[in-house]
């Protein structure tokens, strides 16, 4: 049990260090997700939200990322897995139209 345990910590302790990294150089990825995006979708954009965007946020928050397209969700979020684009992003793909109407309700709302 106590070599289970050990294991357990090496691992969260491995993936806090990863989340770091995406931290530490978190623009950098994001305007690398933007250049996937609007390879797919020129007219897509891309926006960071929630607590990362607020600057309220831990090694285990989310990177809450929105994506304006008229793109099908799944396919982009699967472009976007198979680019190596994984935890701990969060993808939320969305239309112009679902844009305009929850865009007043998302808090720290920042485009790419």
């Amino acid at each position: 049990m106590k070599r289970l345990s050990g294991l357990l910590d090496e691992l969260l302790v491995r993936e806090a260090r990863r989340r770091l990294l995406v931290f530490r150089d978190l623009w950098k990825y994001l305007v690398e997700v933007k250049g996937v995006v609007v390879g797919l979708d020129a007219g897509a954009r891309v926006f960071l939200f929630g607590s990362v965007a607020a600057g309220d946020y831990t090694l285990a928050s989310d990177v809450d990322v929105l994506i304006v397209t008229g793109l099908k969700p799944s396919y982009v979020i699967a472009v976007l897995r198979s680019c190596g684009f994984e935890e701990p992003f969060e993808f939320h793909v969305m239309s112009s139209e679902e844009f305009r109407l929850y865009a007043p309700r998302i808090k720290s709302l920042k485009e790419v």
